[in-house]
């Protein structure tokens, strides 16, 4: 008899399975959900936060340029932001120079100068004064929405409610 013939097949072991995961790859998992929960939380809020200035700067574009309500129009614009940004009633009753220095006081700092301070308090007063100006409301409102610090806005409303 053949010795051979006597031999059985060789058993292969069954498959092995990808499930359960390891420790490791739930780890891995947990912080990529983690990380493109966090990602997509900061962009929805980024997106919020600057949708009133983007707004802004849409119907800033709008007004005409030697109209002489531009000023005002301009006043009313960065109030409406203000108030978006402040979530607080304090924004609407500040007026001449409380406004102007809330103004120049949310900028951020290293765009703030007395150039800045004396032309956006020129806009805060531009209803008061009768004369015809130099001032060029447009671009002021503009330079302040472009660098406005929206959480020094928001602070300001919090020292606001602070001291009521």
């Amino acid at each position: 008899m053949n010795p051979l013939a006597q031999l059985n097949d060789i058993a292969t072991p069954t498959e092995v399975s990808i499930w359960p995961l390891a420790w490791g790859w739930w780890v891995l998992a947990v912080l990529v959900v983690l990380t493109v929960t966090i990602a997509v939380i900061s962009l929805i809020r980024y997106v919020r936060r600057h949708r009133a200035r983007k707004r802004a700067l849409s119907a800033l574009a709008e007004l005409s340029p030697g109209d002489s309500g531009n000023a005002q129009a301009c006043n009313a614009l960065l109030k409406r932001v203000a108030m978006v940004y402040a979530r607080s009633q304090g924004v609407t009753s500040l007026h001449g120079e409380q406004w102007a220095d809330f103004l120049m006081d949310t900028l951020k700092p290293s765009k703030q100068s007395e150039t800045v301070k004396s032309q956006l308090g020129e806009l805060a007063l531009a209803h008061y004064i009768a004369e015809e100006s130099t001032l060029d409301a447009k671009q002021i409102a503009e330079y302040w929405l472009s660098h406005v610090n929206v959480k020094r806005v928001q602070a300001y409303s919090n020292k606001e409610k602070a001291l009521v």
